[in-house]
């Protein structure tokens, strides 16, 4: 086992995510969720660098032209499609766009469907949420990942759920937990 330090596996991290053939924007968005994720032993992190839980950009059958649209829209919230875009750059789109409207009305509702990917750790959204004094909600469905108890077959996702409530400038409380069992709660401070 070798240690590095953050740095290091943010280089890495990104040399990696640029060989897949990610750039600009969504190789930052992929890097900085795999990194936050990474830091807080979530396993939406840069484990997905070595597992093949990065699809290489060229196996999306994404068509770079048409990037996520806004299908419908209010003061207060909007619909996306993420034309099967990767699913933590569709997130960060909305993430973005959510806090955008809030700011304005105090309250967004942003959903989005159609994306390829892992949304990523569920946290990561919301502490950007949070930064912003903003109370979060973040919720992504998945695959069929889960058997219920006695059984062998998997018939349900993970279905992962996030909180996060600002406390100060600095100092955020994140439930990040999957239906799943799985359960990340942080005091960032």
């Amino acid at each position: 086992m070798e240690t590095v330090t953050i740095d290091e596996l943010e280089e890495l991290s990104r040399k990696i995510v640029s060989n897949l053939g990610y750039e600009g924007d969504e190789l930052e968005v992929i890097v900085n969720c795999l990194v936050w994720a990474q830091l807080r032993d979530n396993n939406n992190s840069c484990t997905k660098l070595v597992t093949n839980g990065i699809k290489p950009r060229d196996k999306l059958g994404v068509d770079p032209s048409l990037p996520p649209e806004i299908v419908h829209e209010t003061p207060v919230s909007a619909r996306m499609h993420g034309r099967d875009h990767f699913g933590m750059v569709v997130m960060n789109q909305a993430i973005e766009l959510a806090i955008s409207k809030a700011k304005i009305s105090h309250l967004a509702v942003v959903t989005f469907s159609n994306t390829c990917t892992s949304t990523g750790a569920m946290g990561y959204w919301l502490e950007k949420m949070a930064d912003e004094g903003m109370i979060g909600m973040v919720m992504s469905q998945s695959p069929e990942l889960v058997a219920p108890h006695g059984s062998v077959e998997a018939i349900f996702g993970t279905n992962p759920i996030g909180l996060g409530v600002p406390r100060d400038q600095n100092s955020h409380i994140l439930l990040d937990m999957a239906t799943s069992g799985e359960t990340s709660f942080h005091y960032i401070h």
